[in-house]
């Protein structure tokens, strides 16, 4: 007889799984980049356009598959490794966080509100990096003909701490509510909004589950935009 596997099992399998492909992918993806870019420098002046098109390719694929190994080795340390919790007024680490996306910032110089937030204890590095995924992801899926509009705001309820972050971009369909937040799960083409690689959302999920909360999405889906929320105990 078959012996299920229990919720501990399977999540230590799955940990052991993001360390496995995370650092096992390092070494090879190291060597296909290095070798590839001294046959590419050796041979490019005999290339006509045809050619050069495919080495494109070629270097963009091995760009997206170093980024998919960054993420799984991410996904990985937050799992896996011990951690720092410490109390830290949130808006200190939302402001990190915007510091910290200074170009795009400056790019698409957005409205972003976040007054009066709560102290979490959390840990620093690992929250700002909640709040900089959420709000680059604002910035990105937006369309071009407005300014970017986003409000990082926070109640109590119950014994939790309840953030959320709303912004005026493309909106999110109800029926991709879950899926979103699986790792490399893109909702768009590969080139589209920057060809980003859908590894963020997944890194901002695994964070709050590790510091014992939950995330989700409003389900009600309109075209003014997303809004996504997130809980942590009280302080």
């Amino acid at each position: 007889m078959k012996k299920e596997l229990s919720t501990e099992d399977v999540l230590k399998e799955y940990k052991n799984f993001l360390r496995i492909v995370s650092h096992d992918m390092n070494a090879p993806l190291r060597q296909l980049k290095s070798f590839t870019s001294l046959l590419f420098s050796s041979i490019d002046k005999d290339f006509g356009d045809e050619e050069q098109e495919y080495v494109n390719f070629i270097k963009s694929a091995i760009s997206r598959l170093t980024a998919m190994q960054s993420s799984l080795l991410t996904l990985s340390r937050i799992t896996t490794n011990d951690v720092e919790y410490k109390k830290i007024d949130a808006a200190v680490l939302v402001q990190d966080a915007i510091s910290n996306l200074s170009e795009i910032i400056q790019e698409h110089n957005p409205i972003i509100t976040f007054n009066d937030l709560p102290a979490i204890e959390v840990n620093a590095l690992q929250f700002e990096s909640v709040f900089r995924h959420l709000i680059e992801n604002a910035l990105i899926y937006h369309e071009e003909t407005e300014q970017r509009k986003i409000t990082i705001s926070s109640f109590e309820s119950d014994h939790d701490l309840i953030f959320s972050v709303q912004d005026n971009g493309i909106g999110i369909e109800p029926q991709h509510k879950d899926v979103i937040f699986d790792i490399f799960r893109r909702l768009h083409g590969e080139d589209d909004y920057g060809g980003r690689i859908g590894a963020g959302l997944a890194i901002v999920k695994a964070i709050i589950e590790r510091h014992g909360g939950k995330i989700w999405l409003d389900s009600e889906f309109t075209e003014n935009g997303s809004q996504i929320y997130f809980s942590l105990k009280q302080v």
